[in-house]
């Protein structure tokens, strides 16, 4: 290990289990930069990238990962790294239990395999979401009571979660490509769509839409030109506003326009006006109002 200048470090080791062959996870701050030959391990390991910047090289793979939470496997095989200032998590766990975890998911995949088609791979599908949740998870053991973080049930139930996590996300990268079962591209675009319909209320997440419809992004954003004459992002809009328009039109007494709109995922409420007015010809505000001034007619009237 090496550095430019005085080296100024701090380095803390969780361990899930008493002895030092289970599952850890390391938290470290670095300055300056560093640079380390990570030896050849039976564990697998992978890192997060918190506020530094990572640049490794390992055989024939050279990556550089910018500190921005981006996460990359790294391989049982020695490797070199240069880490920048800053902070990362890393994460080690034993090859034989994460190949029982990846069995869970049904993956006929050697786990060598795997790691070797994803190695520095930062864009592996639900990576943002796990890595989140690891980054949780350092901030409960910092801020967790010692009598609940130092209980052996506690620490196993926490190696496990994140054992299979792991494997769900390497699970995925094995078989990236849905499309063996989609069938065809208008069976991708239906399922595009009904992902869109689904979660047009949330932030939405192209990668995820991606996975479920088993196409590229590129191959859906050709398939909406081709069959909706708009952009994925303007069919997102679509269907915000057409959700909008059908809770407006039940003119519900207890509502507002603002209520609508965040159910509906818009943040601005300014912007849903104005889109709005662009599709219906008229504000959002008027239809609600129209719909509570409409009063059916009675049962049994003529």
């Amino acid at each position: 290990m090496s550095g430019e200048g005085p080296f100024r470090g701090e380095i803390a080791i969780f361990p899930f289990e008493r002895t030092g062959e289970g599952s850890r996870l390391v938290f470290s701050a670095t300055r300056p930069e560093m640079v380390a030959a990570a030896r050849a391990t039976s564990s697998v390991r992978m890192i997060i990238a918190g506020t530094c910047t990572f640049h490794a090289f390992c055989g024939p793979h050279e990556r550089t990962i910018r500190g921005n939470r981006a996460t990359f496997f790294l391989p049982a095989r020695e490797m070199r790294v240069r880490i920048g200032p800053g902070h990362f998590i890393g994460i080690r766990i034993p090859r034989p239990r994460l190949q029982a975890a990846l069995d869970l998911f049904e993956c006929d995949h050697d786990l060598g395999a795997v790691l070797d088609a994803v190695c520095f791979e930062p864009q592996l599908h639900g990576f943002g979401r796990f890595s989140e949740r690891v980054l949780q998870f350092a901030s409960d053991l910092d801020g967790g009571p010692d009598e609940i973080v130092d209980l052996v049930e506690f620490r196993r139930a926490k190696e496990q979660l994140l054992r299979l996590r792991v494997a769900q996300l390497l699970a995925r990268a094995a078989v990236p490509e849905r499309r063996r079962r989609t069938g065809s591209s208008s069976l991708a675009l239906a399922r595009a769509v009904e992902y869109i319909r689904a979660h047009a209320d949330r932030t939405f997440d192209p990668a995820s839409m991606a996975y479920e419809a088993g196409l590229s992004i590129r191959s859906l954003q050709l398939l909406f030109r081709r069959e909706f004459d708009c952009t994925i992002v303007q069919f997102v809009l679509r269907q915000r506003l057409a959700n909008a328009r059908d809770r407006l039109g039940r003119g519900d007494p207890d509502t507002t326009v603002g209520a609508i709109a965040r159910a509906c995922g818009f943040h601005h409420l300014g912007e849903f006006s104005r889109a709005y007015k662009d599709a219906f010809g008229e504000l959002p505000r008027q239809t609600l109002h129209n719909a509570r001034r409409w009063v059916p007619p009675a049962s049994g009237t003529r």
